[in-house]
């Protein structure tokens, strides 16, 4: 669906009721912009509080830094990039990671 509007003063431009249904859009809300060479985008950025609750964190994940999930999740994707299968356990990564690293040197 395509749908046209109209740049106004300020350069202002009120969305189209369809843009605003298409993305369930409220006052108040957050929109992004995304510029591809001449392509905008635009989404709704979601409130993330209203996420709260909606999946249950596991327990030995509750009250660990977010930068350290975030880590131990791409050390996770690395090890099966080169393994071809995720480790049972974080540990693991750094045994494999040693014994990969010691069979490419020999």
């Amino acid at each position: 669906m395509e749908v046209n509007a109209r740049v106004g003063p300020e350069s202002r431009v009120q969305l189209p009721p369809d843009v605003i249904e298409a993305l369930d859009l409220a006052e108040g809300d957050t929109v992004l912009f995304r510029i591809d060479g001449e392509r905008v985008t635009l989404s709704r950025i979601p409130n993330l509080l209203e996420l709260a609750g909606s999946f249950e964190i596991p327990e030995d994940k509750r009250g660990v830094p977010w930068d350290e999930i975030r880590r131990e999740t791409w050390r996770r994707v690395a090890h099966k990039r080169v393994t071809g299968r995720y480790p049972d356990d974080v540990d693991d990564i750094d045994d494999a990671d040693d014994a990969h690293s010691s069979a490419r040197m020999a």
